[in-house]
């Protein structure tokens, strides 16, 4: 039993999903130190909701021969990518995270948040980048707003990229290819990344969304995320791929001790070998669970009750590809 899982967040509450744009070159005012831009143009059509979103981290995931370096043709002047920066105004630099960055074929994953989308308007930014000047990476947790409680990008440093500094440890998987950047590989038997037992994963009654993408083949159970819990199951919650009559589906099971409520997924495989984006939230009530477009037929909820309290879920340490007293796949 294998699953491959490639960015996991943990939040608090819900947001819009990172949007997908074209860049395009263009000329004008420049932010000093600079030669070299591309702007990009997020439509408001791609804005969900009817108010604006503050803070939103959007990703740039692109390749292009601009984006490579000096040596390799291209225009970037640092061989990590530290000069590679975001601005909307030419002057000011934007908080971003760069995730990945391959000088020799100009691609780029970064994470930039952007002060205000708006459903009504386009917003528009730049990516900046041969400054021959910048010799330190200005990649910074503050990329992610305090709603984020962590963040896994899932590479070798298996680093929260948030504020937080819920770092993982590894215990087996290995680097993989992912939808986003790099991924990990879990063989279902032994291998799993333990993040400790954070307060902030202990969610109480409030609203949170935990979500992911995933790649797996298999039938039975494969934990994405679980925390709490004890041997007799206790109080807890698990995001997974396939459970007990649930095979193929996302499943979210959430335990206060007394009351256990499972979301499976309405429709669509996991487990067809393909990347799915695998969604988990409480959002007042009610519990969901969202596979790929969370359109009505990809998306199921259940009432969990106005007291429904998961005060004890840190047990048992919080586990990436395993389950609780790892428990892998059962």
């Amino acid at each position: 039993m294998k699953i491959k899982i490639s960015g996991l967040l943990c939040k608090l509450i819900i947001s819009v999903f990172p949007l997908i744009f074209l860049p395009s070159s263009v000329y004008g005012q420049w932010l000093t130190g600079y030669n070299n831009r591309i702007k990009i143009t997020i439509p408001s059509s791609r804005v969900s909701g009817i108010s604006s979103h503050l803070n939103f981290p959007v990703l740039v995931n692109t390749t292009m021969n601009e984006l490579r370096d000096f040596a390799n043709g291209g225009y970037v002047a640092n061989a990590n990518g530290w000069d590679i920066v975001f601005s909307e105004d030419h002057s000011t630099i934007l908080d971003h995270q760069i995730e990945n960055y391959n000088n020799s074929t100009g691609e780029l994953v970064a994470w930039v948040r952007i002060p205000e989308l708006s459903p009504g308007s386009n917003y528009e930014f730049y990516i900046y980048f041969g400054s021959i000047w910048l010799d330190s990476d200005l990649s910074t947790t503050d990329t992610w707003s305090s709603d984020y409680v962590s963040v896994y990008h899932l590479h070798d440093d298996l680093l929260d990229g948030t504020s937080s500094g819920n770092d993982g440890t590894n215990q087996g998987s290995l680097n993989a290819a992912g939808k986003i950047g790099d991924a990990r590989e879990f063989n279902g038997s032994s291998d799993y990344i333990d993040l400790g037992n954070p307060s902030e994963f202990n969610f109480s009654t409030g609203n949170w969304t935990i979500s992911a993408w995933i790649n797996t083949t298999d039938t039975y159970q494969n934990n994405i995320f679980s925390n709490g819990g004890d041997d007799h199951g206790g109080i807890r919650y698990v995001l997974a791929s396939s459970e007990t009559g649930a095979a193929g589906r996302a499943v979210l099971t959430t335990d206060d001790n007394d009351d256990k409520y499972q979301a499976v997924s309405p429709s669509g495989l996991t487990n067809d070998g393909q990347w799915h984006y695998i969604v988990g939230k409480r959002e007042g009530t009610r519990i969901y669970i969202y596979h790929d477009s969370g359109g009505p037929e990809d998306v199921t909820s259940i009432s969990a009750g106005a007291g429904y309290d998961l005060s004890g879920s840190s047990q048992k340490n919080a586990l990436i590809g395993a389950g609780i007293s790892q428990q892998y796949g059962t």
